[in-house]
């Protein structure tokens, strides 16, 4: 197993394919964070190689804040026995930040868990910047996972590409 910093790993190797999946690309929150990782997308990627990943569209109609009592709901966990389960986000318009807890509550104990974290929202016309500046080429844009072309009211921003 290796295990390294999207910005600055280097395996002294290149591969065909390169993918970030799970919005993974949306925990870079500086515009410096996500050059770094994609310079090292084109410094890991064969020349015929590609890459892909995934981000949320800071432009799709959908609400990005939510309260405690929108989300919170209850469940059987495994081991815990019944929980109750929310989470809890605000969304920063002009640092395009979405800062949020996820967290749940053992209904026996009375027991909390809860994980913060935040991710950043990158517009489709900034990415191909970042990505053009690294030295990478977008070949297609789409905005599901199930193929369809990227819009601008995407829920989804894919790029897929190879070095420019």
């Amino acid at each position: 197993m290796v295990e390294g910093d999207a910005r600055s790993f280097d395996l002294s190797e290149t591969f065909d394919l390169i993918c970030l999946t799970g919005h993974s690309f949306q925990f870079l929150l500086t515009e410096e964070d996500q050059r770094a990782a994609l310079s090292c997308i084109a410094k890991h990627l064969n020349p015929t190689g590609q890459f892909v990943f995934d981000t949320r569209n800071p432009d799709f109609p959908g609400r990005k804040t939510r309260s405690k009592e929108e989300t919170l709901s209850q469940s059987m966990h495994s081991k815990l026995g019944p929980i109750e389960s929310w989470n809890i986000s605000e969304y920063d318009e002009a640092e395009q930040i979405l800062s949020f807890i996820n967290a749940y509550k053992s209904l026996e104990t009375g027991e909390i868990f809860s994980a913060p974290s935040q991710l950043k929202y990158t517009s489709q016309k900034k990415l191909a910047q970042l990505m053009a500046d690294a030295g990478l080429q977008v070949t297609d844009w789409l905005g599901e996972w199930t193929g369809e072309p990227y819009h601008p009211l995407s829920r989804e921003i894919i790029p897929v590409g190879r070095k420019a």
